[in-house]
């Protein structure tokens, strides 16, 4: 235990002496995380085009549905203007019902019906 707390003191250290600021760090984090969540909105919109085939529409007895996919899951409420987005797992946040998730939802009705 005491090992690590010298290890994270010599670290806090070495950043505070080379002038690194914590806005800097958080600064850097933010954009990677950024980039990294828009990395994924750009695989999960190319998916809805080439898993919309095989999508599958439940819905709840509240209205709620739930399109799957083997890699999306959208969740969503009936008139709601976003749905609930998970990639492989991976909750991308909630997305405007543009016409690309419109489309997926509907081509999951119709593959349910």
């Amino acid at each position: 235990m005491i090992k690590w707390a010298i290890a994270i003191v010599i670290v806090v250290a070495l950043i505070v002496y080379s002038g690194v600021s914590l806005d800097q760090i958080q600064n850097t984090v933010t954009n990677v995380k950024d980039e990294a969540v828009a990395k994924l909105q750009s695989e999960a919109l190319n998916l809805v085009k080439s898993e919309a085939a095989d999508a599958k529409f439940q819905q709840g007895k509240d209205g709620s549905f739930v399109v799957q996919t083997k890699s999306l899951k959208l969740e969503g409420k009936p008139n709601a203007k976003t749905v609930e987005v998970t990639y492989r797992n991976v909750s991308l946040g909630e997305w405007d019902r543009g016409e690309q998730v419109n489309a997926l939802i509907r081509r999951a009705r119709a593959n349910s019906q």
